[in-house]
C-alpha cells in the first residue's frame, strides 16, 4: 500500500465526494520532451505501465508510480492528542480541539496507522496539464460557486473550473518549481482516477497482494 499526499482543501473534497481524480508531476521530464507512446491499457490490472518520451533524440521510459488496482492511503495534516486519538486539520477550524491548542504536523509525516481515507486507482493516463476538461476540473474538486477564496485568502469572483484548478495546482508547488511545473508551463502529468474504499477493504486487498 502506497501513500499519497493531499492538502487540507483536497482532503475535504475527497471526504465530500467532490474529488475523484488527481494529477501528479512526471518527475524528471524536461519541458521539451516529445511524447512517443504509452505502454499499458489503463483499464486493466496489469503490473506494467510505461510512458515513452523522446528527449534530445533519445528514448527515455518513465514508469508510472501507481497502477490500476493499486491501493493508496491518504496522508493529510494531522496531530495526535494526549489521549492517543488522531486529529485532522480538515475537521477543525484553526488549531483548537476540545479546548486544547495543537500544532499540526505535516501530512508527509503521517503514519499509515493514522490514515482514515483509502483510494483504489481505477484508471491512469498521461496528458498535458492544460488539456484538462471542464468536467475533470470538477472531478479534481473545483467548487461550483460563483466566488471562492484562493489560497492567498483573496476572494475571487466569477469562478470557472479552470481558474480554480490552476490556482489549486500552483498552490501545491514551491516558487522555484512554477517555471517548470506550474499551470503556465503546461507540463505532462500523470492523471489518476480513483474511488474511495473502506479501511477494511484496503487492508484486505493489500494482504492479498
Amino acid at each position: 500500500m502506497k501513500p499519497i499526499l493531499f492538502n487540507t482543501e483536497m482532503v475535504q473534497a475527497i471526504l465530500q465526494g467532490r474529488k475523484t481524480v488527481t494529477r501528479r508531476i512526471i518527475k524528471g521530464l524536461p519541458q521539451d520532451a516529445k511524447r512517443i507512446g504509452w505502454l499499458t491499457d489503463s483499464g486493466n490490472d496489469e503490473s506494467y505501465g510505461v510512458a515513452i518520451f523522446e528527449i534530445n533524440d533519445n528514448r527515455k521510459d518513465f514508469k508510472v508510480p501507481c497502477l490500476v488496482g493499486d491501493i493508496l492511503y491518504v496522508r493529510e495534516t494531522w496531530q495526535k492528542s494526549p489521549a492517543g486519538t488522531y486529529l485532522y486539520k480538515t475537521d477543525n477550524n484553526g488549531n483548537l480541539s476540545n479546548g486544547h491548542v495543537y500544532k499540526w504536523r505535516p501530512s508527509i509525516h503521517m503514519p499509515k496507522e493514522a490514515a482514515r481515507s483509502f483510494l483504489r486507482i481505477t484508471d491512469v493516463r498521461i496528458e498535458r496539464l492544460q488539456s484538462i476538461s471542464g468536467d475533470d476540473c470538477f472531478r479534481e474538486g473545483a467548487l461550483t460557486l460563483k466566488t471562492y477564496h484562493n489560497f492567498d485568502g483573496d476572494m475571487m469572483q466569477s469562478c470557472v473550473p479552470y481558474d480554480f484548478f490552476a490556482d489549486t495546482w500552483n498552490s501545491t508547488l514551491k516558487k522555484n518549481e512554477l517555471e517548470q511545473y506550474g499551470w503556465d508551463a503546461n507540463p505532462y502529468v500523470w492523471v489518476y482516477k480513483f474511488e474511495v474504499i473502506s479501511k477494511e477493504e484496503a487492508m484486505k486487498e493489500s494482504e492479498e497482494e
